[in-house]
């Protein structure tokens, strides 16, 4: 079970090909040029090429394509 409160934590590797965000709270829009992902208190958008969601459960999110920009928006 998620726990409340919980901050998110985002890892890009170096090659820009794989990005896996823990503590994400649900997706908001998904394609293979952009996804945008609610955490607590803000929006997280990935950017790029191919962009597939490899694996997700409550807690986890594994992102892998080639990542152009990530950022986080109000």
């Amino acid at each position: 079970m998620r726990q409340a409160g919980r901050e998110a934590r985002i890892a890009l590797d170096g090659a820009g090909e794989h990005l896996t965000v823990r503590g994400y709270r649900g997706i908001l829009s998904y394609t293979a040029e952009e996804m945008r992902l609610r955490l607590r208190g803000t929006t997280l958008c990935v950017e790029g090429e191919g962009l597939t969601l490899e694996e997700m459960d409550e807690e986890d999110l594994f992102i892998s394509g080639r990542i152009r920009c990530v950022r986080l928006e109000d």
